[in-house]
Parts: C-alpha cells; structure tokens; sequence
C-alpha cells in the first residue's frame, strides 16, 4: 500500500471518530434540577485545615442542644478574633 492511502485513512477513521465523540457530548451549562447534591453537613476550611464555616442540617424538631431548629448561627466569635491576632 502507498504511504498517501495509509494516511487517507487514518484520516477519515479519526474524522469519523471526532463526528461520533462529538455527537454524544452533552452540552454543558446550566441543567434544570437534573442533578441534585445532597448532604448534612457542609464545611469550609483553610490551607491548614482548620475550619472556618460550617453549616449543618438536624432533623426536624430540636438540635441536640435543645434549641429549635429554626436558629441561625454564625462563626463563634472565638474564632474571629482568633483569626485576627
């Protein structure tokens, strides 16, 4: 066979396979609720580990304080001014 057909070939096989991985991309973007991430807990820390932010989820009713669920909390401020020094 002649080095020009060998590489004909080649190209329409790699044509054909580009046109058949393209077709079944996926667009990417936004999705409307297709894939859901769910946890009970979310955490932020720094380089070192430590966290810094926190957000949990309890079950309905009372914390495991005794406080409703219903609370907001924030960082304590032991840590901020931790930070600061």
């Amino acid at each position: 066979m002649k080095p020009q057909r060998v590489l004909a070939g080649l190209t329409v096989v790699n044509l054909a396979l580009l046109v058949f991985l393209l077709a079944r991309v996926s667009p990417s973007g936004a999705r409307g609720g297709e894939t859901v991430l769910r946890g009970r807990a979310l955490e932020i820390v720094d380089e070192r580990g430590r966290v810094r932010a926190s957000i949990v989820v309890h079950p309905a009713g009372r914390a495991p304080d005794g406080s409703p669920t219903r609370t907001r909390r924030s960082c304590a401020s032991s840590t901020r001014t931790a930070a600061r020094r």
